[in-house]
């Protein structure tokens, strides 16, 4: 089992700009039909934890406390949407960069030609993990071959970075208020796992970021959700949690 890391990237949509009006919303990309792990479907921004999000020489270039979870959440969120959380170690102010530059530090990031621990050095610049809050934590089913035991954490995204997905382990990125990815789900018209739906029902019915963010502050110790997967005679998939019936699958088509 693998240690990985996801973020619900959050901004307030203005709905109606005379009055004020705005609509929480949250950033999702739809991973390419090929990939090993849940291809073509619905998913936030995130990724496994590598060597590199491990180094203790983090320690010296996050604003917060050093969380190599955390900072895999940072550097997923750079290589898969292009928004880079990051503060001037000076100032503590955002850091302030031109679109196609961060674009060109996702690409080298995710190509590996760079560590994102380096650019910091070069670029003088923190990586913001006070930026982020755990929302949740979900352990993949043993019945599953790939396993990972995931931190979901939310974070508002930076206004003047524009979120971008990488067209390379991705084919869309898009915004949208998660009652409207709810629905597309229940419609058959995108497709989405268990723990992407339930995060997405667990931040609904919020108004704006400020409130959901301070909901994520206020959270004492988060408890795993760890799903057990049941086939049934007729082959198809009930997920159970904590004993009750929350998910089922039709058997594959044979």
């Amino acid at each position: 089992m693998r240690d990985a890391a996801t973020v619900l990237l959050l901004r307030d949509e203005p709905t109606s700009p005379d009055h004020g009006d705005t609509a929480l919303e949250v950033f999702m990309v739809r991973r390419h039909e090929k990939s090993g792990f849940v291809g073509g479907h619905h998913v936030f921004p995130g990724g496994v934890v590598d060597d590199a999000d491990r180094d203790p020489a983090w320690a010296g270039h996050c604003q917060g406390t050093f969380d190599p979870l955390a900072v895999a959440a940072v550097r997923e969120l750079l290589e898969e949407a292009a928004v880079l959380l990051a503060v001037e170690p000076t100032t503590g102010r955002q850091a302030v960069l031109a679109t196609e530059d961060i674009g060109a530090l996702a690409k080298s990031v995710h190509s590996g030609s760079r560590l994102l621990l380096d650019i910091c050095r070069d670029e003088q610049l923190f990586i913001d993990l006070e930026a982020l809050r755990l929302w949740s934590h979900w352990i993949t089913p043993e019945a599953e071959p790939r396993r990972y035991d995931t931190r979901f954490f939310v974070a508002v995204a930076p206004p003047e970075q524009e979120a971008i997905h990488d067209e390379l382990e991705l084919t869309a990125g898009v915004w949208g208020t998660p009652a409207s990815f709810l629905a597309q789900h229940a419609a058959d018209e995108i497709r989405m796992i268990l723990p992407t739906v339930a995060n997405l029902r667990s931040i609904e019915n919020f108004p704006d970021t400020a409130a959901l963010m301070a909901a994520a502050a206020a959270k004492g110790p988060i408890r795993p959700t760890s799903p057990v997967m049941v086939t049934e005679p007729d082959g198809s998939v009930t997920i159970l949690i904590d004993g009750v019936a929350v998910w089922s699958a039709a058997p594959p088509r044979g």
